[in-house]
């Protein structure tokens, strides 16, 4: 689920996913599952998917103002604070991660197989999977410019292990016949991790939460991503996790980022 896990804890999932599923099993009270939603009005369900067409059959489009999305398959993270270039970026079956600059100034790139990991977070899979699975649902009611759509999914959908299931109401916003906006209410049990100023990474039962908005603007609008040049750019070890072997002043790490 898009922004549901801080990233800090996304590349701790393989590891940590097992104890999830301890936690969960032992509160075994607490699995949830829900009826099939309610079918809306077949003129709502179409109503809907041709929103979603519309929005995915766009040329490109930017997600939550930080990521760009380039149909079919590039994405690239938007440059912070003065950044020149997209510090993270996907184009077609590889992933780019910017490793700064040469003693000469020149920037320098590393590249690697795309991960399903990085694919999820920075990828077209992020910035396309949530009004993908909009187009799946069939349990739609229509007040004017806004769907209010419902879902029922698998727990561990959230984060690898919960069992049971979730149910999720989306309430979907639309502008210009595309989706410009998404909310979404969980309900239902699910263990998921947090974390203290600390860092030290704690696991919670939660009978649902709220998601943070999704927003989609630029469509059509984005600036072409590519490529670093080839000559600038250096392979990449995939660490088990789906991250990178990165280095940074001489230290190696697992990173997304570079």
């Amino acid at each position: 689920m898009r922004r549901l896990i801080p990233f800090a804890l996304l590349g701790l999932m393989s590891v940590l996913a097992l104890l999830a599923l301890v936690v969960s099993v032992s509160s075994a009270a607490r699995i949830s599952s829900f009826p099939t939603p309610t079918p809306g009005s077949t003129a709502d369900v179409a109503a809907l998917h041709t929103v979603v067409a519309r929005s995915l059959n766009a040329t490109s489009f930017t997600l939550d103002d930080a990521l760009n999305f380039q149909a079919p398959d590039r994405s690239a993270i938007i440059a912070r604070g003065g950044a020149e270039a997209a510090p993270e970026r996907v184009i077609g079956d590889r992933v780019y991660l910017y490793l700064g600059t040469s003693a000469t100034g020149t920037p320098q790139w590393g590249s690697a197989r795309l991960s399903r990991a990085a694919d999820q977070y920075y990828g077209p899979l992020r910035a396309t999977q949530e009004i993908t699975m909009l187009g799946h649902s069939n349990s739609v009611v229509r007040h004017g410019n806004t769907f209010s759509v419902q879902q029922v999914v698998p727990a561990d959908f959230i984060s690898p292990g919960n069992p049971g299931q979730l149910l999720i109401t989306y309430s979907v916003n639309v502008a210009r016949a595309r989706v410009s906006s998404v909310s979404a209410v969980l309900r239902g049990w699910v263990t998921i991790p947090s974390q203290d100023q600390s860092g030290r990474i704690t696991w919670e039962r939660v009978d649902g939460f709220p998601s943070p908005v999704s927003t989609y603007s630029n469509y059509d609008q984005v600036a072409p991503i590519v490529a670093p040049p080839a000559t600038q750019t250096a392979s990449l070890r995939e660490c088990t996790n789906g991250s990178y072997l990165v280095v940074h002043a001489g230290v190696s790490s697992c990173s997304l980022f570079g």
